[in-house]
């Protein structure tokens, strides 16, 4: 197994304080070792469930996690509303720190046939899969899943623009009660929210996902 490169990478996020996080299937699938890159250091990871309907995974680090991100008490994404991700994109380019984007819920659905997913506008690059999208407030409503292939679609004459996928929280909800994790739920109230503590938050819950065979 050589451990220095990795076939891929991916983002994951924590979902409580006891170091659970959540990615997308298609990270972790065919792995034999997964490791987490979090506040400079590298720890191994268990999965705790897996659903490739869903696209989703539920890892266990053993890291204890000052910053999570709380689940919104309601399942239910607004048409329009302003959204953020954050994630490691192209790990071979790009410096191992978090990106954020932001853009708005475009469409309440997603690819004909695909279940419990969204679509959305935030702009996403390779490694982004598995990060979460989250609200104005801060509350995660979704989890990223993948993108229209650009370049297939080129070659048809078609360049389509920021067409991103997630998966609802409905479904997260269900999936990580499913496997008996540890979610928290959203505790804010209706007060504007401080943008930049929102995303200083988001950008301290994720951490960039290493797959080894």
């Amino acid at each position: 197994m050589k451990k220095a490169v990795p076939i891929r990478t991916g983002t994951a996020f924590f979902i409580s304080e006891s170091g659970q996080l959540l990615t997308a299937a298609h990270v972790t699938n065919g792995c034999l070792k997964s490791q987490l890159n979090f506040a400079g250091a590298v720890h191994d990871v268990e999965i705790m469930g897996v659903s490739e309907l869903l696209d989703v995974a539920m890892l266990d680090s053993g890291v204890s996690a000052n910053r999570f991100l709380p689940m919104r008490r309601s399942a239910d994404v607004v048409l329009g509303e302003r959204v953020a991700t954050a994630g490691f994109p192209l790990a071979n380019l790009l410096a191992n720190s978090a990106n954020l984007t932001v853009g708005n819920v475009s469409s309440l659905r997603a690819l004909p046939g695909s279940m419990g997913k969204f679509q959305f506008s935030a702009p996403v690059q390779p490694g982004t899969s598995g990060g979460p999208l989250i609200s104005e407030r801060g509350e995660l409503i979704g989890m990223t899943t993948g993108t229209l292939n650009v370049a297939a679609l080129a070659e048809r004459g078609v360049v389509p623009q920021n067409v991103n996928f997630a998966l609802s929280g409905e479904y997260i909800v269900k999936f990580v009660e499913r496997h008996n994790g540890d979610l928290r739920w959203f505790e804010g109230d209706e007060t504007q929210p401080n943008i930049a503590a929102v995303n200083e938050h988001l950008a301290e819950s994720v951490a960039q996902l290493a797959c080894y065979q």
